[in-house]
């Protein structure tokens, strides 16, 4: 037995919650696209160099994730759930259901790609950081502040 799932956010789509003249495979079929957009907007943003954590509309694919998985669980514990669709709403329930996954597809690689350039940068960084400290120093042999040390706050290197 499928165990029901609820979503907090269902809420915050009011277009689709509160539209009881939709039937449930309708609303679903709202929901795929909408959240099938909003990941290839991601994909997009992802494709043009966008961090992984600073793509726009992360909070609402969230949203329409939760509210696409409260719908799909609510029609497919309806008897017999797809089975009883009309073959026309169940070719685009299909439809868009592949469509749903081979954009989640590409974004799951997209975003691997993005953490993986993130991480590229802060090690980049750190390296960067490491070196400049072994090059700068921070005390001499007697446990003084070298003086290229003292200087560099003031804009350059003033030891010739």
């Amino acid at each position: 037995m499928i165990e029901k799932i609820t979503v907090p956010h269902l809420s915050s789509l009011p277009h689709i919650a509160s539209d009881r003249r939709t039937g449930l495979p309708e609303r679903l079929l709202r929901v795929i696209a909408e959240l099938t957009k909003q990941i290839e907007r991601e994909n997009a943003d992802l494709a043009t160099g966008f961090p992984a954590l600073m793509t726009p509309g992360i909070e609402r694919k969230h949203e329409l994730a939760d509210a696409y998985v409260e719908l799909y669980g609510e029609l497919h514990e309806t008897a017999p759930g797809f089975l009883s669709l009309p073959d026309d709403l169940a070719e685009r329930m299909i439809s868009a259901i592949l469509r749903l996954r081979e954009v989640t597809n590409e974004n799951l690689a997209r975003l691997d790609a993005a953490m993986a350039a993130s991480r590229q940068r802060i090690q980049a960084a750190l390296a960067a950081a490491r070196d400049a400290q072994r090059q700068q120093g921070t005390y001499s042999a007697k446990g003084e502040v070298p003086l290229r040390a003292n200087l560099t706050a003031f804009g350059g290197d003033y030891h010739a």
